[in-house]
């Protein structure tokens, strides 16, 4: 009863190490950069964000980028956060 949480990580630590591997193998026949991001609206300040995960020649790369906007008004930056939608990208 007790090896039964040690059974399941390390069986997701096998999977995670397969995964990485398939995918880093994969990055030298195909480049893959996915994309997610959005904006969101606090007084009149846009904080628009973004995650990345990039295959590409042998490299997985994995980040976050975040910047602030500030707009004069509450009402222009609510405004900027409704335009933009979340969005999803997949280049290739």
């Amino acid at each position: 009863m007790k090896r039964y949480p040690l059974n399941l990580l390390t069986a997701l630590s096998l999977l995670l190490c397969v995964a990485v591997a398939v995918a880093g193998g994969r990055s030298y026949v195909r480049m893959d950069h996915l994309q997610w991001g959005g904006d969101k609206a606090s007084g009149a300040r846009v904080k628009s964000w973004v995650w990345d995960w990039k295959l590409e020649w042998g490299l997985i790369g994995v980040g976050r980028d975040a910047s602030t906007f500030t707009f004069e008004s509450a009402e222009e930056a609510l405004r900027m956060e409704q335009s933009s939608a979340p969005h999803f990208m997949h280049r290739k």
